[in-house]
């Protein structure tokens, strides 16, 4: 077994769904809140499961892409780093991972995004989302096809991404992906051992 699991994260509004774009070209990738993530994985049906089950089922599937995983996968993770509390280990395994890419981004701007693409005035987003320890966030459609992501604050969300020891590290700051695109995603490639030259990108 390799570790051939590329985690993509963020908070909300940083880049990441930019960044996909571009990785689209290159490689197929998945969404950790993505219910099919598991449902077509371990053939089952979330909608059943309780939240302790929900936990322990996403990290099995999350487990066996990385041990069938014979060249890098991406996973998409807008959850925050925190712990399981009822047995105290991190919601977002580390088997199999080689890199988590974490997407940053000035919170000011986020705000502006965030209440923009969810529809709430600047105030409701900063106490929801941006200062709200209790933040989760849920996909609205007409077809759930996600399960809720656990946030927490901006702060939290970007301390426990960054700081976490058990996954290496490569930050993206949505400033450069702005300044130089080329040279943040060429930077971005090299961290994430893949193999493609300049004409690729």
């Amino acid at each position: 077994m390799g570790n051939n699991i590329i985690l993509l994260t963020s908070c909300h509004k940083s880049g990441l769904s930019w960044f996909r774009g571009f990785l689209t070209a290159l490689q197929n990738d998945g969404i950790f809140s993505d219910k099919g993530y598991v449902e077509n994985i371990l053939d089952l049906s979330v909608d059943v499961l309780s939240s302790r089950e929900l936990i322990n089922y996403r990290k099995l599937a999350f487990i066996y892409i990385a041990k069938e995983s014979a060249k890098s996968s991406f996973v998409k993770i807008q959850d925050s780093y925190t712990y399981s509390r009822w047995d105290g280990l991190p919601l977002i395994p580390s088997f199999g991972s080689r890199l988590a890419l974490y997407f940053i981004r000035n919170p000011l701007d986020v705000v502006l995004s965030l209440a923009n693409h969810i529809g709430l005035n600047i105030e409701e987003t900063i106490y929801k989302y941006m200062n709200c320890e209790e933040s989760v966030f849920v996909k609205k459609s007409k077809i759930k096809q996600q399960y809720y992501q656990l946030l927490g604050t901006w702060a939290i969300h970007t301390s426990s991404g960054i700081d976490q020891k058990n996954i290496s590290v490569h930050v993206i700051r949505y400033e450069d992906l702005e300044e130089d695109p080329f040279a943040t995603f060429k930077e971005a490639a090299l961290q994430m051992q893949l193999n493609y030259d300049d004409n690729h990108m």
